[in-house]
């Protein structure tokens, strides 16, 4: 017999976060948000399934196609770990270019605090854009729950910069150059 030891099991599937625990997430939390039109609001199930994957599975990969609801999708993951595991948690989400930054910045306020500002009970979002050399901060960085920017500007960041962030996600993964985006992922195991 063999025996098998694995150092970090924390990388690996979380056998308990449960679809279920993730769908009723979602019920609840968007139960108040309505569309800019007044319609009802919630993710749809491939939007649900997709956000426990990235949740169950520390390395996965989800695939949407184009106008999916891939900023929702991340939006939930997020959403979720705030509001359910860790409050206190900081998240990075890279994409390859400054439009994407400022679409995700403005995706993310209206999943979280409703189209209308309709949501019940909102996280306090706290973040920080960064595209170029610049960075467009919203909050004092050091507080900042999510930073949100592109390969060319993150890859020059020290490993150590990295520490702080619980998750991450790219958005786009095709169009960064593989040694950038890779030095950027293994800066943050």
């Amino acid at each position: 017999d063999i025996e098998l030891s694995i150092d970090n099991k924390e990388r690996f599937p979380k056998e308990d976060v449960r679809y279920s625990d993730v769908d009723a997430f979602c019920d609840e939390y968007f139960a108040s948000h309505e569309t800019q039109e007044g319609d009802d609001f919630a993710p749809y199930k491939h939007q649900r399934q997709a956000a426990h994957k990235m949740l169950k599975y520390r390395y996965s990969g989800v695939e949407v196609a184009t106008a999916g609801g891939k900023s929702l999708i991340y939006s939930i993951v997020m959403l979720f770990v705030w509001k359910r595991v860790k409050p206190d948690a900081r998240f990075l989400l890279v994409v390859p270019s400054k439009m994407l930054v400022t679409q995700f910045y403005n995706d993310i306020h209206d999943y979280c605090y409703g189209f209308n500002n309709d949501a019940a009970d909102p996280v306090e979002l706290r973040v920080s854009e960064l595209y170029s050399d610049k960075s467009r901060q919203h909050d004092p960085p050091e507080e900042s729950n999510l930073w949100i920017g592109t390969w060319q500007s993150l890859y020059k960041k020290p490993r150590k910069w990295f520490e702080q962030f619980d998750g991450a996600a790219m958005d786009e993964g095709h169009l960064g150059k593989a040694k950038s985006v890779s030095s950027i992922f293994n800066r943050l195991q």
